[in-house]
C-alpha cells in the first residue's frame, strides 16, 4: 500500500528545503526532522519506535523507496538527493506550516544538524513523548534515566540536559 500523498509530499519538501538550506539530506536527519513534525502535529501518520539510532520509522524508508521508483529521489548508502522527476508538491498552506517547524527545528537542534546531536534529540523527545502517553512525568531526570536506560553511556548528562532543555518548553506538559 503506499503512503498517502500528503505524507509523500511532506517528504519531499523536507528534502528541498534541507537541500535549499545547504543542510545535510541524511536519513537520520529526515527521520528526525519528520517525527519533529508529527510531534508538533502534522498528521502524517507515521509510526516511530525506539531504534539504533533514536525514534525510526520504516515507513519513512518505504516511502523513499517509492519516490526512487517514480525517479523523484536518489536514495544513497546514507542520504537522500532529489531525482530528474523531483517536484516539491506540498500545497503553499502547507509549505508556509512547515517551514515554521523546520525554522524552529533547527533552533532547537542549535543549527547542529550532526549525526550525534540529531540522534541526541530525537532521542529527548521520544522518551519525553512516551513518558507523558504513559501518564507519567516527563522531568529532567526521568528523561535523563530513560535517555540512559537506552543509549547507555554514550551521551553526557550535560548533553542530554541541554537537548531536554532545548526541547522542554514545547513538549513538556506541566499540568497547568
Amino acid at each position: 500500500m503506499k503512503n498517502s500523498d500528503y505524507t509523500r509530499s511532506a517528504f519531499k519538501h523536507v528534502l528541498a528545503w534541507l537541500k535549499n538550506k545547504n543542510m545535510q539530506t541524511s536519513k537520520i536527519a529526515m527521520q528526525k526532522v519528520l517525527f519533529y513534525l508529527q510531534e508538533k502535529g502534522l498528521s502524517l501518520r507515521l509510526d516511530f519506535e525506539p531504534y539504533s539510532y533514536g525514534p525510526f520509522s520504516r515507513q519513512v524508508m518505504e516511502i523513499a523507496s517509492e519516490l526512487q521508483s517514480d525517479g523523484e529521489i536518489i536514495v544513497g548508502r546514507t542520504d537522500y538527493t532529489p531525482g530528474s522527476k523531483f517536484a516539491d508538491t506540498l500545497p503553499e498552506e502547507g509549505r508556509r506550516e512547515v517551514n515554521a517547524h523546520l525554522e524552529r527545528f533547527c533552533e532547537l537542534l542549535g543549527h547542529d544538524f550532526s549525526f550525534d546531536n540529531l540522534e541526541l534529540c530525537g532521542t529527548v523527545l521520544y522518551c519525553i513523548q512516551a513518558l507523558q502517553e504513559n501518564g507519567l512525568e516527563a522531568d529532567r531526570d526521568s528523561v535523563i534515566h530513560e535517555v540512559e536506560q537506552w543509549k547507555g553511556k554514550k551521551y553526557a548528562r550535560s548533553a542530554i540536559n541541554a537537548a531536554y532543555d532545548a526541547l522542554a518548553e514545547e513538549f513538556v506538559n506541566t499540568g497547568c
